[in-house]
């Protein structure tokens, strides 16, 4: 584009749309769809260029949507994984003051 060869620079980055897509790199993807909507817009074709600005904005909520999920799913696994690690914590504890206890009372005379 920068050397003004549009027809050039269409080819390119139209192959390199239809790499991206099938090897599912959406951020490239996404990029490619703003670099056309650039050359359509320098070479008057103001439909084409809306038509991959929308594109591009569709991929760019994919790929935010795509790692809020992840996000959501760490927090999850976090939450679920101290939780266990509480109870667990809160079970050992109970025991060593059960076994702390019957040291205590053994040595009072107690028995069990």
């Amino acid at each position: 584009m920068q050397l003004k060869e549009y027809k050039v620079a269409e080819k390119y980055l139209l192959d390199a749309l239809t790499f991206d897509r099938k090897v599912g790199a959406l951020s490239d993807e996404m990029e490619f769809e703003l670099a056309l909507s650039e050359l359509y817009s320098k070479t008057n074709k103001d439909k084409l260029a809306i038509v991959h600005f929308k594109k591009a904005v569709a991929l760019k909520d994919t790929i935010f949507n795509q790692e809020k999920d992840k996000e959501i799913t760490r927090k999850e696994m976090n939450y679920e994984f101290d939780k266990k690690e509480a109870a667990s914590k809160a079970e050992q504890d109970k025991k060593e003051r059960q076994k702390h206890c019957r040291k205590y009372k053994s040595r009072l005379g107690f028995i069990y």
